[in-house]
């Protein structure tokens, strides 16, 4: 399984995005109540080094919009099973590195020495994982044959969120609630993205209306 399994399968279930997810702090889990305080941001940056040249490096900021800043719920059993085995990972770490392990981190989604990953290593390893999934799906099938079919196809993490997205709308929850979930400034931006997906309720809702019409004979 992908080294970023703990991430991608918590965007699955939450819809956070990979900025939000590797800023996280243990201190942010609240398994009393089962939610998930986002309120914090990985923002990558360039930084000029007179030796080196130019280094891109990452550092914790505010969210994006303060809508973003939110309150995130277990919707699913397995968001803590996700959460409390990755806790497990960081023990793990402490102890396997000991000393190397940075003292100060209260990361839950650090790298194994403790320190703040970049989104770019965790997309990276999503990457991978949908590359080894086409493989396996193509056993045999060279990449060039017409009969080589992508299961994932132009893939990025934040396709991810869109998934959560388009599951949550299919499951008949309310576009305001999906959009609170995703933290959108606006619920309009929500429906624009997410038209399509509406679209395709379009026909079973107006047949709803339509039965209802028939039992009160209007």
């Amino acid at each position: 399984m992908s080294r970023a399994k703990n991430e991608i399968l918590l965007a699955l279930y939450t819809g956070m995005r990979v900025s939000e997810i590797i800023s996280l702090y243990v201190s942010d889990i609240d398994f009393k109540n089962k939610t998930i305080n986002v309120n914090k941001n990985c923002s990558n940056y360039t930084d000029f080094d007179a030796e080196f040249g130019n280094k891109n490096k990452n550092e914790i900021s505010t969210t994006k919009t303060n809508s973003s800043t939110r309150m995130v719920p277990f919707i699913s059993d397995k968001v803590e099973e996700v959460l409390r085995d990755q806790i497990q990972v960081i023990e793990d770490n402490k102890r396997k590195f000991g000393k190397c392990y940075s003292k100060k981190s209260q990361l839950l989604f650090a790298t194994e020495k403790g320190e703040l990953k970049s989104t770019s290593t965790v997309s990276a390893c999503f990457n991978r994982l949908c590359d080894v999934i086409n493989e396996i799906e193509n056993k045999n099938i060279k990449p060039t044959s017409k009969k080589y079919v992508k299961v994932f196809d132009k893939h990025n993490f934040h396709m991810i969120r869109h998934t959560f997205a388009t599951r949550c709308l299919e499951a008949g929850m309310n576009i305001k609630v999906v959009s609170k979930l995703l933290g959108h400034s606006k619920i309009q931006l929500t429906l624009d993205i997410y038209s399509h997906v509406l679209e395709q309720f379009q026909d079973e809702e107006i047949s709803k209306v339509t039965d209802y019409f028939k039992d009160k004979e209007l």
